[in-house]
């Protein structure tokens, strides 16, 4: 039994090597944009929808098949905190999360939902950790950012995949972000 905890709690994410000021280190991270943009578009727009939904079955409904594209972008730019910057704090055994410049949020790594605010709109957000990772996801509206943060490098660097799932994209989208501590 004592093996069996000593075993487990190696594998917990020690949340203070997590604290700290992080922005996104542009040059060592995928293109946002350009992995959201490739992305095929969801069923109802994809694969011709775009035809079903003009009158006269000649495409006009690609301008539907853009504004989409276009709102699927706002919402995965303002849930990954479009500046880029992280903030992470300790708060007991918790984090305080704030994303550019929005309000501070306590946020357990229970994998339970709290509401945030992200920009103008409501969002919810939720941490659970998976053995020496620490995950954050983000949700608003059909629109869900899963970010696997993994334990920051010596160089104060962390690396991060974002996995995308909305209803305006056929399939997930993932792509890697690289932060750079800005702050001890």
């Amino acid at each position: 039994m004592i093996l069996f905890f000593a075993a487990t709690s190696a594998l917990a994410v020690d949340l203070a090597a997590f604290a700290g000021d992080w922005g996104v280190d542009p040059a060592r991270s995928d293109d946002v944009a350009a992995a959201v943009m490739g992305a095929p578009p969801g069923a109802t727009l994809g694969d011709g929808g775009a035809n079903d939904l003009s009158p006269d079955q000649k495409g006009e409904g690609q301008e539907e098949e853009d504004n989409a594209r276009a709102r699927m972008m706002a919402d995965i730019l303002l849930l990954l905190s479009g500046s880029g910057q992280m903030v992470l704090r300790l708060d007991g055994d918790a984090i305080e999360l704030t994303l550019a410049g929005e309000a501070p949020v306590r946020v357990e790594p229970d994998g339970a939902w709290v509401r945030a605010e992200c920009g103008d709109a409501e969002c919810r957000v939720r941490m659970r950790e998976e053995g020496d990772r620490l995950v954050l996801e983000r949700k608003m509206r059909s629109t869900r950012v899963e970010e696997t943060l993994l334990t920051p490098a010596e160089d104060r660097t962390m690396v991060s995949v974002v996995h995308v799932e909305t209803s305006a994209a056929a399939r997930p989208i993932e792509f890697r972000r690289v932060y750079r501590a800005l702050s001890r």
